[in-house]
């Protein structure tokens, strides 16, 4: 195999791994996008711990907890465009500001 060969071969391994990774967080900016647009009242049903903490709002609906918030069992919530309030015992707890996602993917990824 020439210098040639190994010089192509290497670039289309690179160009695959960098696509892999430019697409890794594609699923994420989806999901954020579509939150950012739903209307909805729920109650919490479950607080999962990962990689972030997941507050489940149905059986398979849920969204990332927001740092600094103390979210519980039981709390209740009312989702709008671009606020999330928190009600404990029928008591407003907390109104939390929806940061909109960029409109652009590459913007998202970069970090922009």
């Amino acid at each position: 195999m020439g210098k040639a060969s190994k010089f192509i071969a290497a670039a289309v391994v690179i160009m695959v791994f960098l696509t892999l990774v430019y697409h890794s967080k594609k699923d994420a900016y989806e999901n954020e996008k579509a939150f950012s647009q739903k209307y909805f009242t729920g109650e919490l049903l479950a607080i999962e711990q990962g990689r972030g903490i997941k507050i489940y709002y149905s059986t398979t609906e849920f969204f990332y907890a927001v740092p600094d918030v103390d979210f519980k069992v039981g709390d209740h919530f009312r989702k709008t465009t671009d606020s999330l309030e928190l009600f404990r015992n029928g008591n407003l707890v907390r109104k939390i500001k929806v940061e909109k996602p960029t409109e652009s993917y590459f913007d998202y990824f970069t970090g922009f």
